[in-house]
């Protein structure tokens, strides 16, 4: 999170903590005024332990009692006891999270070339499988591309790059894992061009009526990045099967489509939704 969040929740925080002798124990709510006083502390507090989490580091490596000192000696202007000057404090904070986000850097590119190694030979077998074609990388040519196996072709207009399509899904990482589909849920709605670059590319070669099995290196999926609260880890190759039911000229068409089918499943009660969902981005 940026730095100057993270102050500023501190700071208003400190207005709290600083007018209990002890900021732990507020004692007895006498009146409106405390009560409303204390809820609105309670409320900065909470706000503030989430926004820790996100500290650079964890926040763990906060030590609260002396972050509170701190608190109070800014507020209260008491150059006395204060450890630092304003600028002082900015700059601490500023080197921190630079320092912190180098640690995160060198991590993140460690774990890649670590995880190369197994995804490049993963998918150098998958290409050996029947049927499999691989596309050109586009953003990497001597790495792997996109694998595309076509088991139904479709007899429908192809699929354009500003095309909407409407689709069946389900996608996998390597191990089987499910992390997104539209099993159970109606098809899916959504730009060629907003979804992952692999995804985008491989739907670009297929027509409606299609139905293929898509393997995309992580290069072309989501790269360094977790997603999903995890559900898909950093570094991973994701396979998806895919059916194309529909494909709308512009977002118009779509969205005019999409009333439809909302209107639809509002006159029949019981029966699922619109379509809402997409291939997580």
């Amino acid at each position: 999170m940026k730095l100057s969040k993270i102050i500023l929740a501190a700071a208003v925080g400190s207005i709290v903590l600083s007018s209990c002798t002890n900021p732990k124990n507020a004692g007895k709510l006498k009146n409106e005024s405390d009560s409303m006083s204390y809820a609105f502390g309670y409320n900065i507090g909470t706000s503030l332990a989430e926004n820790m989490k996100q500290f650079p580091g964890g926040d763990s490596v906060v030590n609260k009692d002396i972050m509170i000192a701190g608190f109070i000696n800014a507020l209260e202007k008491d150059s006395t006891h204060a450890k630092m000057t304003a600028d002082e404090a900015m700059k601490i904070l500023q080197d921190y999270m630079q320092k912190q986000q180098l640690v995160k850097m060198k991590d993140e590119a460690d774990a890649y070339q670590k995880a190369k190694v197994g995804n490049d030979k993963y998918m150098k077998n998958k290409a050996k499988e029947p049927g499999m074609v691989e596309l050109k990388n586009e953003k990497s040519p001597n790495d792997p591309g996109v694998l595309l196996n076509v088991t139904t072709k479709g007899t429908g207009a192809a699929i354009k790059s500003t095309d909407f399509v409407y689709v069946n899904y389900v996608g996998k990482l390597t191990d089987g894992t499910v992390f997104d589909a539209t099993t159970g849920k109606e098809p899916a709605l959504f730009p060629v061009k907003g979804v992952i670059p692999g995804f985008s590319q491989a739907l670009q070669q297929l027509s409606v009526g299609s139905k293929a099995t898509i393997v995309i290196p992580s290069e072309l999926a989501y790269g360094r990045e977790a997603v999903g609260d995890g559900k898909v880890p950093a570094n991973s190759i994701l396979t998806f099967e895919v059916e194309i039911l529909k494909t709308f000229p512009n977002e118009q068409a779509a969205m005019a489509f999409a009333k439809s089918q909302r209107s639809k499943a509002e006159a029949a009660p019981g029966a699922p939704g619109a379509p809402t969902g997409e291939p997580q981005r």
